[in-house]
């Protein structure tokens, strides 16, 4: 089964699919992403690439990250008649496609004296990858209803806890650790200047998460009622 992400650069019109978002991390171009939220692409086409949250909760999250990171520009419901691959998948002539267009740009990146904008526009690409890429998808779907029933704890700390027990593939995910014991706790980036960072390399997406990791302050009341909403 292939990773499976489709895009549009804005500045070439290009429509691309590729596997993860290697190019996006190395020349770090502006570009709507296609998420396909009506149509199963592992039935179809053998794409790791389906989405089972509700519009509603898929918003949740892509609010949740504009308002931290910035960067994202549009966010918009679209019907396609095609899918966008290496080539393209066809579709029946009455099959109408529902797509989640996100818009990304690099210039609308938040950064802090501590995280640069080329960081936060990589947990940008790496968190909207939760929405569709298993088994990110039930990780983010645990975490949007441990939010849902308590909504004091910051959406991004249930999913850092959601990883709790998974085993994942770390180069596409949030997190760079497996740690059954310690919880972390999500950090703004306006508050990164009073975090201690011990020398740890800011520019890898996998390393915040061992930064919050490090500073976190969840007491034993919160580390309770995490685990038990995360159930």
């Amino acid at each position: 089964m292939g990773y499976y992400c489709a895009y549009r650069r804005l500045d070439t019109k290009e429509k691309g699919a590729h596997v993860c978002f290697s190019r996006q991390f190395s020349e770090l171009f502006d570009f709507d992403l296609f998420i396909y939220t009506n149509k199963n692409l592992q039935e179809s086409a053998g794409l790791d690439h389906n989405v089972i949250l509700s519009n509603k909760d898929v918003n949740l999250f892509i609010r949740t990250i504009k308002k931290e990171f910035g960067g994202i520009t549009r966010n918009i419901n679209r019907i396609h008649k095609q899918i966008t691959t290496g080539g393209l998948i066809s579709c029946k002539p009455e099959e109408n496609l529902k797509v989640k267009e996100v818009r990304i740009e690099f210039n609308e990146c938040k950064d802090s004296n501590t995280i640069s904008k080329e960081t936060v526009y990589k947990i940008i690409c790496t968190y909207l990858r939760y929405l569709y890429e298993e088994d990110f998808t039930y990780i983010l779907k645990n975490a949007i209803n441990a939010y849902r029933k308590n909504k004091r704890i910051h959406l991004f700390t249930y999913l850092y806890n959601a990883h709790k027990d998974h085993y994942y593939n770390v180069g596409h995910s949030i997190i760079g650790y497996l740690d059954y014991e310690k919880y972390s706790k999500f950090f703004s980036l306006n508050e990164t200047d009073e975090l201690d960072f011990e020398n740890t390399d800011t520019s890898r997406v996998q390393n915040i998460s061992k930064i919050h990791r490090n500073n976190s302050n969840i007491n034993l009341k919160q580390r309770d009622l995490i685990k038990n909403l995360l159930k």
